[in-house]
């Protein structure tokens, strides 16, 4: 997990005079391929292309769930925010898919209804083909509590229930409630961390994400999302170009894609072999790609 500070500093790599050019500048829109370059140099030239100001977002799609996590991990790497939807139904329509790819899968298209949308989406072709549950249920399946609003816990707690939501002592699982006076802790079903809602009389006076471990409250929130819907039997006939809505354009990494190719030369730029997982290794390669690029942006001008 990035902190804050190493986010800015990489956000202020991508911001470096000249670095831009590593993709075409004429590149604002529309579907492309960079199918054969290196997984770091997609996902440099995915954040470069999803900080200019046209279009609403890029999508990338990836060959395989394994190529679209080494993606996400490498977007996040240089600091920019990309949705990531799962393969949560993998097997038969009536086998259940994995809770944990389920609420993964709910979160990612639950962040695509919101107002403003993160400017990279990472999928597989698979991802493409599925039919997916409306937007529209699945945006008012979703409550937003904010804090200062009137709300009685105990009915809060209630309406949880009849949601499918278990009461226990602790909460452990997504799906769970548990309440102790003026205190509610809820995990969402989609949510990446429970929180802990407190009240004074029938105010909500602080939400905080809460560590599952130690139960402690780790970031301060304003508001939250819990998801209140139900997916058995939840409507689905809706493609994923609804949930982006108009303007976006699309990266392949397929190899048997019809797209133009993506004009670049990221060999050079160090991008070779496998993507680096370890933290330490990771952010010196970034270090030494960001000074090649420099250098040879400086060298290619004069």
């Amino acid at each position: 997990m990035q902190t804050s500070g190493q986010r800015r500093e990489r956000k202020a790599l991508l911001d470096t005079t000249g670095l831009e050019s590593f993709v075409s500048g004429g590149v604002t829109g529309g579907d492309w391929s960079f199918s054969g370059w290196p997984v770091g140099a997609q996902a440099l030239a995915a954040a470069i292309l999803s900080k200019r100001n046209s279009g609403s977002g890029w999508l990338l799609v990836a060959e395989n769930v394994r190529q679209q996590e080494e993606l996400a991990a490498e977007i996040e790497a240089w600091g920019q925010e990309a949705v990531v939807i799962p393969e949560a139904f993998r097997g038969s329509d009536n086998v259940r898919p994995d809770p944990e790819l389920e609420a993964e899968w709910v979160g990612a298209l639950a962040r695509l209804t919101a107002r403003e949308k993160p400017r990279l989406c990472v999928v597989t072709e698979k991802i493409l083909q599925e039919t997916l549950t409306d937007p529209g249920w699945l945006r008012n399946s979703l409550r937003i509590v904010e804090v200062g609003v009137t709300l009685d816990p105990l009915a809060w707690v209630e309406e949880l229930v009849k949601a499918g939501y278990r009461t226990v002592g602790t909460v452990t699982e997504r799906g769970e409630v548990a309440r102790r006076g003026g205190i509610v802790d809820v995990f969402s079903q989609h949510a990446a961390f429970p929180v802990r809602m407190e009240w004074g009389g029938d105010q909500l006076e602080s939400i905080r994400e809460i560590d599952l471990n130690e139960q402690t409250g780790i970031a301060e929130l304003r508001s939250t999302e819990v998801f209140l819907g139900r997916l058995a039997g939840a409507p689905r006939s809706s493609s994923l170009s609804e949930y982006l809505g108009p303007g976006w354009g699309k990266l392949s990494t397929l190899s048997d894609g019809e797209e133009p190719r993506l004009e670049g030369n990221p060999i050079r730029h160090g991008f070779i072999g496998e993507p680096i997982r370890e933290a330490g290794l990771a952010e010196a390669r970034r270090r030494r790609v960001g000074a090649e690029i420099r250098s040879w942006l400086s060298l290619s001008v004069s």
